[in-house]
């Protein structure tokens, strides 16, 4: 597990944002981190979170149908919160969130190529 995901505050929000923000400040969140490497890393004296690739599952409360829907939300609503996060995957029951390996090392990606080519929520 990781604490990168901030916390969201609703306050500045439209109300249909801050709606959706308390359907899911109860949600329980599933956090991954995937590393390439970790045993190299650790070798060099760098932490390995630095290189991970991060990943979150949601249930999907709100009942998205697709990820085109998921991406209007979080462009409308998350996106100023969780900067460097991504939906990637959605479906009848869960939402699968990344981090972006923007400004981490090469770890991330290798981490992040290795995992989403296999990845599919069932």
């Amino acid at each position: 597990m990781f604490d990168t995901v901030p916390s969201y505050d609703a306050s500045p929000i439209s109300s249909e944002c801050a709606n959706l923000a308390e359907q899911y400040a109860d949600a329980v969140q599933y956090r991954y981190a995937f590393m390439a490497d970790q045993d190299k890393i650790r070798a060099r004296g760098d932490d390995p979170m630095s290189f991970a690739h991060s990943m979150i599952v949601v249930p999907n409360i709100t009942g998205y149908k697709s990820l085109d829907e998921l991406l209007q939300d979080w462009a409308d609503c998350y996106s100023p919160w969780f900067v460097n996060w991504y939906p990637a995957q959605v479906n009848r029951n869960w939402l699968l969130i990344k981090a972006g390996c923007e400004g981490v090392m090469l770890g991330c990606a290798t981490a992040s190529t290795s995992v989403e080519s296999t990845l599919k929520l069932q």
